[in-house]
C-alpha cells in the first residue's frame, strides 16, 4: 500500500523541493498538499491538493482532520513555524522518522522546536526498503538524541509512550495496572546507553504481555 503524506504549506519553493526529495527517496509515495492561499496552492507539485483554513483556530484543526480522514494520511509534515504552532494546539501526535532522514540524506526534523512548542512527539522506524530499511528502535533513539536535539529521556518516552499516543492506545507504551506489560531488560547501566552506544546489542530479555519470550533474567 502506498504511504500517504500531507504537506501543509504546499506550493512554496521550499515545500516543492521537499516533495521532490521525498519522492526521490520513495517514488511510491502519494503526497497530498494543503495551503490557505489558492494562488500559492496552484504551484504545488503534490499529487493532490486541498485549499484549507489559515493556520490557527478551530477551522484550521477541522481542515487538517478532514484531509487526514478523507485521504487516510499516514504522516503530516508542517513546513513553517505557524503550522507547527497551530498543530501543537491539536491532539495530533508529531511522529518523527529519523531513519528516513538518515536513509535519504535529508535534514532531520527539529524535534526540539516541536517539544518546546508543547507538541506530543513519537518516534518510529518507518521501516521500508525505499527510504528507511531499519527496524532498530535503539538506532532511531540514538539519531533522535544526536541529530534532533532530544534528551535521552524524551527520546525513550517518544519511542514508547509517544507511539502509544499516536495509536490512541492506553494499554501499551508504559508500565502500570491494566497495561500489557510489554517490556525489555537492558544489559546496560542506564537507558542513556541506547543513545550512547548505537548499533551495540543491549537487550538482555524481552517480555510480551507479561511473559518472558526472549533472553533471560540474571
Amino acid at each position: 500500500m502506498r504511504r500517504r503524506i500531507l504537506v501543509i504549506g504546499a506550493g512554496t519553493g521550499a515545500s516543492n523541493n521537499l516533495i521532490r526529495s521525498l519522492k526521490a527517496g520513495d517514488p511510491t509515495l502519494f503526497v497530498v498538499g494543503a495551503h490557505a492561499e489558492r494562488f500559492v496552492l496552484k504551484k504545488s507539485t503534490a499529487d493532490r491538493n486541498y485549499l484549507m483554513a489559515p493556520p490557527g483556530g478551530a477551522a484550521f484543526i477541522r481542515s487538517v482532520r478532514g484531509i487526514v480522514d478523507a485521504e487516510r494520511i499516514d504522516l503530516i509534515i508542517p513546513t513553517g513555524d505557524a503550522d507547527v504552532d497551530a498543530l501543537t494546539s491539536t491532539p495530533v501526535v508529531a511522529t518523527l522518522l529519523p531513519g528516513a532522514e538518515f536513509g535519504t540524506r535529508q535534514p532531520f526534523p527539529d524535534a526540539r522546536r516541536l517539544l518546546d512548542a508543547g507538541a506530543t512527539v513519537a518516534l518510529a522506524t518507518d521501516c521500508n526498503p525505499g527510504s528507511s530499511f531499519t527496524s532498530s528502535m535503539p538506532f532511531c533513539i540514538a539519531l533522535a538524541v544526536r541529530e534532533m536535539r532530544m534528551t535521552t529521556e524524551e527520546a525513550v518516552w517518544a519511542a514508547t509512550a509517544g507511539g502509544a499516543r499516536a495509536l490512541r492506545r492506553t494499554d501499551i507504551g508504559h508500565l502500570g495496572v491494566g497495561a500489557r506489560a510489554d517490556l525489555i531488560l537492558l544489559d546496560a547501566p542506564s537507558h542513556a546507553y541506547l543513545a550512547y552506544r548505537p548499533g551495540v546489542p543491549q537487550i538482555a530479555a524481552v517480555w510480551q504481555a507479561g511473559r518472558l519470550v526472549a533472553g533471560s533474567v540474571p
